[in-house]
C-alpha cells in the first residue's frame, strides 16, 4: 500500500501584524511575562478596542499595521505587576492579578485568565483552540520541559502533520485531530533591537498560557466546568 501524503494543518492570527512588532518595551529584569502582555494589550487596541491603552502609550516611530507600545507602558504595567517589589522573572498566573486591576482601570470589561495546572497538554489543546478562534495568548515555556531557558512569549500561530488522504484533509479541516508530536506554536519572542522576533518552537516546552476573554465568557465558562 501506498504511504498516505504528509498534510500540514496551520493557523496564524494576524502574522503581518506581529512580523512588523518592533516596539513593547525593554526586558531587562526578568520581566518577560510582563513584555508579552504589552504585545498582547497592544495587539487588542489595534485590532480589538482603543479603551485598551491611551494613545499616549503607542510609540509613535511604529508602522501604522502595528501598535507598537512605548517603554512607559511596560513601566506602567510593571508597577501593576509587582508594586513595589522585586522585578523578576514571575508566571502568567501570578502576574494575572496585576494585569486585571490593570484592565479594570481601563474600565474594560475583560480580564486574562491562564491555566493554574501549568500542564503541557492542556497548554498546548488550549492554544490551538485560541488560535482557531482568531485570538493570540501569552505563553510561558521552560528548561524544565526541554527549553534551553524560561521565557514568555506571544504565540500566534501553529502548525502539525498529520498522515491522510490529501482529498479530505487540508489547513482547515477543523476535524483534524492534533499531532500534538509534531505541533509547533509560531511565537513573538518580545526581544528588543532584532527582526528575529518571528520563531517556530516546540509546543511541548510550553506549560502556561494565558489569555484575554469577557468577563461573561469567563463566568460562563466556570459554570459549565463546574
Amino acid at each position: 500500500n501506498a504511504i498516505p501524503p504528509t498534510i500540514t494543518h496551520t493557523n496564524s492570527v494576524a502574522p503581518s501584524y506581529f512580523q512588523k512588532l518592533l516596539y513593547f518595551g525593554h526586558n531587562t529584569e526578568g520581566t518577560c511575562t510582563v513584555v508579552a502582555a504589552t504585545i498582547l494589550f497592544g495587539y487588542h487596541k489595534h485590532n480589538v478596542h482603543t479603551a485598551y491603552m491611551s494613545d499616549d502609550y503607542v510609540e509613535p516611530a511604529c508602522e501604522p499595521e502595528s501598535a507598537g507600545t512605548t517603554e512607559e507602558f511596560h513601566q506602567l504595567l510593571c508597577n501593576y505587576v509587582y508594586g513595589s517589589g522585586t522585578r523578576k522573572g514571575i508566571k502568567i498566573g501570578a502576574a494575572s492579578t496585576g494585569f486585571n486591576s490593570y484592565l479594570a482601570s481601563r474600565s474594560l470589561p475583560v480580564r486574562i485568565v491562564y491555566n493554574a495546572s501549568m500542564n503541557v497538554r492542556d497548554t498546548q489543546a488550549k492554544i490551538v483552540s485560541l488560535i482557531d478562534d482568531n485570538r493570540p495568548a501569552m505563553a510561558s515555556y521552560g528548561t524544565a520541559y526541554g527549553a534551553s531557558d524560561d521565557h514568555t512569549v506571544v504565540v500566534y500561530g501553529y502548525k502539525y502533520t498529520t498522515r491522510g488522504n490529501i482529498e479530505t484533509s487540508s489547513t482547515s479541516d477543523l476535524a483534524a485531530v492534533v499531532n500534538y508530536a509534531t505541533l509547533t506554536f509560531r511565537v513573538h519572542m518580545g526581544h528588543m533591537f532584532t527582526d528575529e522576533n518571528d520563531v517556530w518552537l516546540t509546543s511541548s516546552w510550553f506549560y502556561q498560557y494565558g489569555y484575554i476573554t469577557s468577563c461573561t465568557e469567563d463566568r460562563k465558562s466556570t459554570r459549565l466546568n463546574s
